[in-house]
């Protein structure tokens, strides 16, 4: 079955455009493969999260939860998830 797709017009950096066709060559796969790879790992990944925590910040503010702890724990998870991010950034 063949997956609907849509265009859509990005610019980036020259840097980056260089390093996706340096990849690209790398990987034998063409530069919008490497770059529909990178952003389904960043959707798997860090995107999850932000879409977590927007789902944690919705559930607060509809007062769906009032048990403190529940609360802490959802913020020190958010914060963690951040904290790793960063640590990936960081290399």
């Amino acid at each position: 079955m063949t997956e609907d797709k849509s265009d859509i017009s990005l610019s980036l950096p020259s840097g980056l455009i260089e390093q996706i066709d340096a990849a690209a060559a790398l990987a034998q796969k063409d530069r919008s493969w490497i770059m529909q790879h990178a952003l389904e790992i960043y959707l798997t990944e860090e995107g999850a999260d932000l879409f977590e925590d927007a789902a944690g910040v919705a559930e607060l503010d509809q007062e769906q939860t009032s048990d403190l702890d529940e609360v802490l724990k959802k913020a020190a998870a958010m914060v963690d998830r951040a904290e790793a991010r960063k640590a990936r950034r960081a290399g």
